[in-house]
């Protein structure tokens, strides 16, 4: 169950305090030591651990149900699992404590997180002093930072005034280059000029060349084509006389050839007459020799007819 803190803290010193006290009448015999020799095994703390504990608790504001002012909030840590965790030497747990009511109702509070508000505090200047070193660290960040840029600045100004006067001199050479290349442009723009007209010159006479050049081989163009017309001419001649002569010649032998097809055709025909005829000749001898045969079976019926009528009579 979570609890006020400050009752809690509250409570805590007084039973320490109760115990200190009983532990006190119970010993009569009393040492004494000096206050470097009552502390051990001491060394410097963890600041980090203590900044992240001040960075992670949370603070709330709440009522205790049984605080002697009710309706009363108020702001602190509420001890529970999960700041022991986290504040492990700052949040001691008891099986119960005892409280009372306004009407002095005796209650019992069950594993009761007491919240050591010294611990806290010393995490919290433990906390301040990473924030004071942080803070120191900035500022010293901060003066080397301006006194960089006040050298920066004061670099820049020399660096200004040293280019204001390099720009003059750079300038003043500029403007003498400038005039030179004018000049030399100008000469440029004469050199074009007189080439210009050398080139339309020699254009000129290259130009007349040309047609003189071109005339020339114009003439002898024709000339050849004249040429190559009448040799043409003659062999075409020659062409149509061979080709005359061919076909006489192909006349003649196509009537040759018709000639001696015509004779083997009248062969042919010679030859099928004469088959033919043979044919005939044998189908006639056949024909005569078939009637003579049915005539001698018909005569040897009617024979036997007439024999077996005569016998019978």
């Amino acid at each position: 169950m979570l609890v006020l803190g400050g009752l809690v803290a509250l409570l805590a010193g007084a039973s320490d305090a109760f115990l200190f006290g009983r532990n006190a009448r119970a010993s009569t015999n009393t040492t004494s030591v000096p206050y470097k020799d009552a502390f051990d095994a001491v060394e410097s703390a963890n600041l980090s651990h203590s900044y992240n504990v001040i960075a992670q608790v949370h603070l709330q504001n709440f009522e205790f149900k049984y605080d002697s002012i009710p309706g009363r909030r108020q702001l602190g840590l509420l001890a529970s699992p999960s700041l022991k965790d986290l504040l492990q030497d700052g949040i001691h747990v008891y099986a119960e404590r005892h409280v009372f009511t306004q009407d002095k109702h005796k209650v019992t509070i069950q594993n009761f997180h007491a919240v050591d508000k010294d611990a806290l505090f010393m995490h919290n200047v433990g906390a301040t002093q990473v924030l004071i070193r942080r803070a120191a660290e900035v500022q010293m960040a901060l003066r080397s930072l301006a006194s960089e840029v006040a050298t920066a600045q004061s670099q820049l100004t020399l660096l200004q005034g040293h280019l204001e006067t390099e720009a003059s001199a750079v300038l003043v050479e500029q403007r003498k280059i400038a005039e030179a290349g004018v000049k030399h442009v100008e000469l440029e723009i004469e050199k074009a000029k007189v080439q210009g007209m050398e080139d339309r010159l020699s254009l000129d006479v290259k130009k007349e060349n040309e047609l003189a050049v071109a005339d020339k081989q114009h003439a002898l163009h024709t000339e050849r084509i004249q040429y190559e017309d009448i040799q043409r001419r003659a062999q075409n001649k020659e062409l149509v006389d061979l080709q005359e002569a061919a076909n006489q010649r192909m006349e003649v032998q196509r009537r040759n050839t018709e000639t001696i097809l015509k004779e083997k055709q009248l062969a042919a025909d010679k030859e099928r007459m004469w088959v033919e005829q043979n044919t005939t000749l044998e189908k006639a001898v056949i024909d005569v020799e078939g009637r003579i045969k049915q005539q001698r079976l018909n005569h040897d019926i009617e024979m036997q007819q007439l024999q077996t009528t005569y016998e019978s009579i």
